[in-house]
């Protein structure tokens, strides 16, 4: 919304609130008001309304720490601790950045800073969707937008920004600009879509582009992949759990470290497919329905990557 009034842009970050993932926020120097967001929207379940989204959203992570085998009590409950103090210093919930807006300055501008990668944009959308739900003016946010050679392609997470290069973030500051009533609106819109139960809407969003954000089309490829594939009338699997099986074998135990080692390995990235994931879909797999998909064997390990062979 818009509330009548002009927002003076930022000369120096000490100026504004900062909203990013905590490994953004840990490269900028001179920061007074951040709120860190920790919470990777890119896989896992969500949700258009903001009260089953935090449910959704803590369920996933929980089942991270809660359904390992092999975890001792006293590792299950500093895995508990760890998530508790996450769930309390971050944000996971639209109202939480509503709560943290209201302990800064409210004629502080606000900057967001962001990337045209697939996890970055999601991130941005959904925070914009919270700045409309919190009745924030658009005129006061800007947008710090980093871009380098891998972003063009959406190969890089805005997690990992700093390590291309010393200035690049400072770069990104000095060519601030405001998000706009458009882009606001539209980067709200998307978010709506993509939580939606049916990923038809944002599909067809896809599929038609958006002149707010030109470089959606490119970043949804890594989208893409969560879906299984039709080829020559067939439906295939996606292609994380392609990889996945293809690294397996019926001749040899491997861990989930295993997999993911194997992953860096060959993509040499692992920006969209991070490691968790990977102990999250070989646990999905276990579970299904046909029990001769996948067997397994307990092994020590502080973590899941290391407890299961597969």
């Amino acid at each position: 919304m818009s509330h009548g009034r002009s927002y003076i842009k930022p000369e120096s970050v000490a100026d504004a609130v900062h909203i990013a993932s905590f490994g953004t926020l840990g490269c900028i120097s001179g920061i007074q008001y951040a709120i860190p967001l920790q919470d990777s929207l890119s896989f896992g379940p969500c949700d258009a309304d903001p009260e089953k989204h935090l449910a959704l959203r803590q369920q996933y992570w929980n089942s991270f720490e809660f359904d390992v085998p092999a975890a001792s009590k006293s590792q299950a409950r500093q895995n508990r601790r760890a998530l508790d103090e996450s769930y309390a210093t971050s944000v996971y919930a639209q109202h939480q950045i509503e709560n943290a807006l209201s302990s800064f300055p409210s004629d502080a501008p606000i900057v967001l800073w962001s990337a045209p990668t697939w996890s970055d944009r999601l991130r941005l959308w959904w925070t914009l969707d919270a700045l409309k739900y919190s009745n924030v003016a658009y005129e006061r946010i800007w947008l710090a937008d980093s871009r380098t050679p891998e972003s063009e392609h959406h190969l890089v997470d805005h997690d990992v920004i700093d390590s291309h290069g010393e200035g690049l973030l400072e770069r990104a500051f000095s060519r601030l600009a405001q998000i706009g009533f458009e882009r606001f609106h539209a980067g709200g819109s998307l978010w709506k879509k993509f939580s939606a139960s049916s990923p038809v809407e944002f599909d067809n969003a896809r599929r038609t582009g958006s002149r707010s954000y030109p470089e959606l089309q490119g970043v949804c490829n890594e989208y893409g992949r969560f879906f299984p594939r039709l080829v020559r009338k067939q439906l295939k699997l996606n292609d994380i759990d392609q990889f996945i099986f293809d690294s397996l074998s019926t001749d040899a135990w491997s861990r989930s470290y295993d997999v993911v080692a194997r992953f860096i390995e060959t993509y040499s990235i692992a920006a969209w497919c991070p490691a968790r994931l990977v102990a999250f879909r070989l646990r999905q797999w276990l579970k299904h329905k046909s029990q001769s998909v996948l067997a397994s064997q307990l092994r020590e390990g502080v973590n899941q990557l290391a407890t299961v062979a597969y």
